[in-house]
């Protein structure tokens, strides 16, 4: 039997793949729509060690380039530009969304969402 390891590392390697394949055509991958998602939502975190973007430096500055991000007195911000490329990105994201939970029922699905959380929560205890 294959171990959690396995079955998230196929899974997030999946997920890239299927949203690469969604966003080709904007040269974006999950990650950078991770990133206009968070700022979107109105996220405006501080590029700090333990900030919610941490670790996406390289998609936050492909961002600014393109004049979808700026920064901030608060961090950063989703520009008026970023925001139109990201309603225009909305129905693509959420089509390959359906794809991935195709089949799984929401309860089902927010179950499994649920334990991860709390393994992410159990890891970062551990450290």
């Amino acid at each position: 039997m294959e171990t959690i390891g396995y079955w998230v590392s196929l899974v997030a390697r999946l997920l890239d793949e299927r949203f690469d394949d969604a966003l080709p055509h904007a040269g974006l991958g999950r990650r950078h729509w991770h990133v206009l998602t968070l700022l979107a939502g109105g996220a405006a975190q501080a590029d700090t060690p333990d900030g919610v973007l941490h670790g996406f430096e390289t998609e936050v500055q492909d961002l600014v380039s393109r004049g979808w991000v700026q920064g901030t007195s608060e961090g950063w911000a989703i520009t008026a530009e970023g925001q139109k490329a990201y309603q225009r990105l909305l129905d693509d994201v959420t089509a390959a969304r359906e794809r991935v939970t195709a089949g799984i029922d929401p309860t089902e699905l927010g179950r499994a969402i649920e334990v991860l959380r709390r393994i992410a929560e159990n890891l970062r205890a551990g450290a």
